[in-house]
């Protein structure tokens, strides 16, 4: 595998080998008489009175029976037969394991030991390792075995563990879970249980909705698939998810994030040789939640690529900034360097001058990386500016180097490249703000490097979003130049054209995305739909279809389906879809309209007013549920109402204006009288009119024929009339033969019928 590193001793080996020479140079320095505080004279330190204490409440989560470390400290006769370990490891504040200076910013479980107890320890040490009065001995901590937050909603299993070997180096393996929810759910919290502790030294968790992580694992014989790229799953709703021993799960429903049907879990565990072959099979729980939060988190990606470290060097800066466009919280961090990485630093300078550390490691050790949650949310005003710098060390001296001697390294995934970037969890003081520091931060990237095709397409992506469609395609080309070949590039162009009404151009893009990547996870649905608005329903259903294949609980596609059969008249079949739909996502509003639609249309009333009714709880300016409310309160004769929910479907989406229209056109002029009904269509069409100013020749046109059909004959004629005066020149150029004729009927007190 690329992940190996060639050569590097397995680290509790090496720890314990390490470990003897800090002994020895603890018992240089206490014999020396060098130490943090006096000792007191006369004073006799136990482990029963002074040290249970410490081990009991820093040690024994991790050294106890059946967890990661290599050796229990539950008792006495554990402890003393390691004494001058604990000593050495203590003393360098190797033990606890903890990363960030404690001076510099709280965080939640901060680990490590104050100097009075380092000191404290090494004169038990020197004094003999003394038992003392079992009387002075603490209860040992209780423990909650198995699950930490009690049985999770949903557990995920492997089918087959995966092998370790006995010997060799570091194992870098991401391993897919999938997910097996019906329907979408929030997730408040996750929690990982190893498999075997004695391995995995870390986990890092990301969330997959696409088939890029599956397919990667399918490529390898043995389970998951090799280092650090994690395929295309991302950190759900902003979340920093992961797992080092001791590490005690979190349950908030505030930074609850949404888990779609279909989604795996990509469990990255780094493994390490113990000597035998030993198998691991992590196990991860999912708990869930009921409310969905107000908001959700971002994370923000910090990152330089342009690192490379000639050999020997062992202070070689890389340094990234980004200044904030709007206000933030800071929830969290975690920073990510390999094993030449020597210190890491990141703090924030606010507009009022002060600086505010966002973390500090002075001796990074990539052994013990973690993420880290403040204990208080540090609030971040418009205009901040975060620094990080990260210092590395390609030398001899540095005991993790995995070359020897140093060779040249440069930027990469693999454990033997180096990586310098910083995530920080961030919750933006407005929901909307969340493009403004996707656009940051891409720029940011791009003042770097301006052939970052990556940060081209997500740049164009934050400014589609906020409506900046011209700035926006450019950076979505540069991002296609730079690299042709990929796949997304072709959808997300695609996605501009459709937008943008560009129908053929769109159809194209989702073609050229699928030649690439036949199993693309969204574009034959966003093909379907742009063959739909193009009235092409036979191959939007088609690819409709083909969509559910790659993605078969995907609720969007088993809607859009039902829209599409519905309008190809096939109302049992579109109704299925909507169920089917429903049945993955109780509340999705398109299906909810859909099945709405087709009870309307089977004079259901009753059982569509429920269905637009539901819609509007979960989405109170649904369009499709007003519209429909609004034809089943104008069937029943209640126009003021019905006339409030069709003003409020156009607000929510003036496409809806052609819906009136079209509707008024049905009404008033279908061959088949048993579907006329002219009082509303004259509702309709007035409406449509008066949404749009009185001057749209085609909504003129149903107006009169709306006006003709109620036996006002007159007014018909003079609706019809400004339709003509309005249509040269315009779109409407094309249909003045045809007002002309209906201009006709009118004057001679005749009504306009299709087909007649």
């Amino acid at each position: 595998m690329t992940s190996g590193l060639p050569g590097r001793p397995l680290l509790w080996g090496g720890l314990l080998s390490g470990a003897l020479l800090l002994i020895a140079a603890g018992i240089y320095l206490l014999t020396s008489g060098s130490r943090d505080s006096p000792i007191r004279e006369g004073a006799t330190v136990t482990f029963n009175r002074d040290i249970a204490p410490i081990v009991f409440g820093n040690c024994v989560v991790c050294h106890r029976p059946g967890e990661s470390a290599p050796f229990s400290l539950l008792n006495f006769a554990e402890a003393r037969k390691r004494a001058g370990l604990i000593t050495a490891l203590t003393t360098s504040r190797f033990m606890p394991p903890w990363l960030p200076d404690h001076d510099s910013v709280d965080f939640l479980g901060e680990r490590g030991l104050s100097d009075e107890e380092i000191t404290r320890i090494r004169q038990w040490v020197e004094q003999g390792a003394v038992e003392g009065d079992a009387a002075d001995l603490p209860a040992l901590p209780e423990f909650t075995e198995g699950w930490q937050l009690g049985e999770p909603d949903v557990v995920l299993t492997m089918q087959t563990p995966f092998m370790v070997p006995a010997e060799g180096v570091d194992v870098f393996r991401n391993f897919v879970l999938p997910i097996p929810v019906a329907t979408p759910r929030w997730v408040k919290a996750v929690e990982l249980r190893p498999g075997n502790p004695r391995v995995v030294h870390h986990a890092v968790m990301q969330v997959d909705p696409s088939r890029s992580s599956q397919r990667r694992d399918e490529e390898n014989v043995e389970p998951g698939f090799p280092g650090m790229d994690m395929a295309g799953s991302e950190p759900p709703g902003g979340q920093l998810i992961g797992w080092t021993p001791g590490k005690l799960p979190i349950a908030d429903e505030r930074l609850a994030w949404r888990l779609e049907p279909g989604s795996d879990m990509v469990v990255q565990l780094h493994m390490l040789p113990s000597g035998k072959p030993e198998q691991v099979s992590p196990i991860v729980g999912l708990y869930f939640t009921d409310k969905p939060p107000n908001e959700q988190a971002v994370s923000l990606l910090m990152r330089n690529d342009k690192i490379d470290i000639p050999a020997g060097v062992s202070d070689y800066v890389i340094e990234d900034s980004l200044t904030l466009p709007v206000a933030v919280e800071a929830l969290g961090i975690y920073p990510h360097a390999h094993y030449l990485g020597k210190s890491i630093e990141a703090f924030a300078s606010l507009p009022d001058g002060r600086k505010q550390w966002l973390i500090k490691i002075p001796k990074w050790d990539f052994n013990w990386q973690d993420d880290y949650r403040y204990r208080q949310p540090l609030h971040l005003p418009a205009g901040t500016r975060i620094d990080m710098r990260f210092v590395f060390d390609n030398s001899s001296a540095n005991a993790l180097n995995p070359h020897n001697p140093p060779q040249r390294v440069r930027f990469g995934n693999r454990s033997t490249d180096e990586m310098a970037t910083l995530t920080i969890q961030v919750m933006p003081e407005q929901a909307d703000d969340k493009p403004l520091l996707r656009e940051a931060l891409m720029r940011a990237r791009l003042e770097k490097n301006p052939d970052n095709w990556f940060a081209h397409n997500a740049l164009g992506t934050a400014l589609k979003s906020q409506g900046r469609m011209d700035e926006a395609l450019s950076h979505i080309h540069a991002a296609i130049r730079l690299h042709p070949g990929h796949p997304q590039l072709r959808y997300n162009l695609a996605n501009f054209h459709l937008a943008l009404g560009r129908l053929e151009e769109a159809i194209e893009g989702y073609q050229l995305a699928l030649a690439i990547e036949p199993d693309h996870p969204k574009a034959n649905n966003n093909l379907a739909v742009a063959f739909q608005q193009s009235g092409d329903l036979e191959r939007a259903v088609e690819h409709y279809r083909e969509q559910l294949t790659v993605s078969p609980m995907d609720a969007r596609a088993h809607a859009n389906l039902g829209t599409a059969l519905f309008e190809q008249g096939h109302g049992d079949a579109a109704d299925d879809a909507f169920v089917r739909a429903l049945q993955l996502d109780p509340d999705w509003v398109q299906a909810l309209e859909g099945r709405g639609d087709v009870a309307r249309k089977w004079g259901r009333l009753e059982d569509a007013e429920g269905r637009y009714q539901h819609a509007l709880r979960v989405e109170p300016a649904s369009p499709g549920a007003n519209y429909g409310l609004g034809a089943i309160r104008l069937a029943q004769g209640a126009q003021q109402s019905a006339t409030a929910h069709f003003r409020k479907a156009v607000e929510g989406n003036d496409a809806y204006i052609g819906v009136l229209n079209d509707d008024a056109w049905r009404l008033a002029t279908d061959p088949d009288p048993a579907v006329r009904e002219p009082e509303q269509a004259l509702v309709l069409a007035t409406l449509a009119d008066q949404l749009t100013g009185h001057d749209i020749p085609e909504l003129l046109d149903t107006l009169a024929a709306a006006q003709a059909a109620n036996g006002d004959f007159g007014g018909a004629a003079e609706t019809l009339e400004r339709a003509l005066t309005l249509a040269p020149g315009g779109s409407a150029a094309q249909y003045i033969p045809q007002f002309r004729a209906r201009l006709a009927l009118y004057r001679s007190g005749k009504t306009y019928v299709d087909g007649f």
